[in-house]
């Protein structure tokens, strides 16, 4: 009757290494730019803020007493309200209407509308706004709408070619030209930016070759023709938070 040997040790060794090193040696599909675009384009919306601002008459003069202390700091009365506009892009990152943008878009904003690739526009809300890193979270109120899972860019590194979203959803080829940098806006620091070699818009989208995220624009250098991204892994622990 035959019997069987039982392998040895270092058979037993040899087979978990190379199964080991055959599963890490896959790397991530690399995708062209119309199949990254493609694929997260439905997800990238534009964001309107506006305020309502209160129009004065020029006058020297009050018209009434009555008028002055409603107004003791204005040389005339409310007429007229202006509308002050601002707008940026956005990231859906979730199906019940997430929105990710800059805190410097919506900030000090009363109405929110965030407008689909195809023209829909929605009423939306802030859930969360931080100022510190510039990151703020809008929620639209009712529906389900196509989105897109952040996941991480593991190939931030200078010189890589990454993807930005333009406003009109085309993109543009760039590659990152810095990274960990801090950048002072307004008295508050902002670090852990990653420089790009194009002007985008405010929360405008920038993925890897592979179609992670990279960041969201954040701050643009006009002179230099270039943006700050604030990094996905920020974006992620925000969230979480």
């Amino acid at each position: 009757m035959n019997k069987f040997k039982k392998p040895s040790l270092l058979i037993v060794m040899a087979v978990f290494f190379v199964i080991a090193v055959s599963g890490c040696s896959k790397s991530k599909e690399l995708l062209t730019p119309n199949e990254i675009v493609n694929r997260i384009s439905d997800s990238v919306v534009h964001i309107v803020a506006t305020k309502d601002l209160p129009v004065y008459k020029d006058k020297p003069y009050y018209f009434s007493f009555k008028d002055y202390l409603e107004n003791p700091l204005n040389d005339g009365i409310v007429t007229d309200s202006d509308l002050q506009i601002s707008g940026g892009m956005g990231l859906m990152f979730d199906k019940d209407g997430f929105v990710l943008t800059n805190s410097h878009v919506v900030n000090n904003k009363d109405d929110f509308k965030v407008v689909m690739k195809n023209g829909d526009e929605y009423d939306a809300k802030i859930v969360s706004i931080n100022s510190d890193n510039d990151l703020a979270v809008l929620q639209i109120q009712s529906g389900k709408f196509p989105f897109f899972k952040i996941s991480k860019s593991n190939d931030i590194s200078i010189g890589s070619d990454v993807i930005l979203i333009n406003k009109d959803y085309e993109y543009t080829l760039c590659k990152i030209t810095e990274v960990d940098k801090s950048i002072t806006v307004e008295n508050k620091e902002l670090d852990n930016l990653i420089g790009i070699d194009q002007v985008g818009v405010s929360g405008s989208v920038v993925l890897d070759m592979h179609g992670d995220l990279v960041g969201i624009v954040a701050i643009n250098d006009t002179v230099n023709n270039m943006s700050y991204l604030i990094g996905a892994g920020e974006i992620l622990e925000s969230i979480k938070n």
